[in-house]
């Protein structure tokens, strides 16, 4: 299935002023893909594959995950740590 031109246009738009803010989605956008979704008869778990193919297809991948923990102390660290703190 070919995409509509117009949404080919929105998500050639979209990709040029990347990154994205999730609140900054034309909402011609995503009308036109509704209308598509509605119009196919496309449930729940057929959309999540639809969109997954589509981002294939786009060159779209999620962004790298951050480490959000702290690096922690080895035992050693820890210990010489403590030492010079009670030496002060």
């Amino acid at each position: 299935m070919a995409m509509p031109e117009t949404l080919s246009k929105t998500i050639s738009q979209q990709s040029e002023k990347r990154p994205v803010n999730r609140r900054d989605l034309d909402p011609a956008a995503s009308n036109a893909i509704v209308a598509i979704l509605i119009r196919e008869g496309i449930d729940y778990l057929q959309s999540k594959a639809v969109v997954k193919r589509v981002r294939a297809q786009a060159g779209l991948s999620a962004p790298v995950k951050r480490r959000t923990s702290i690096n922690r102390l080895r035992v050693e660290e820890e210990l010489i740590f403590i030492d010079h703190a009670s030496s002060l």
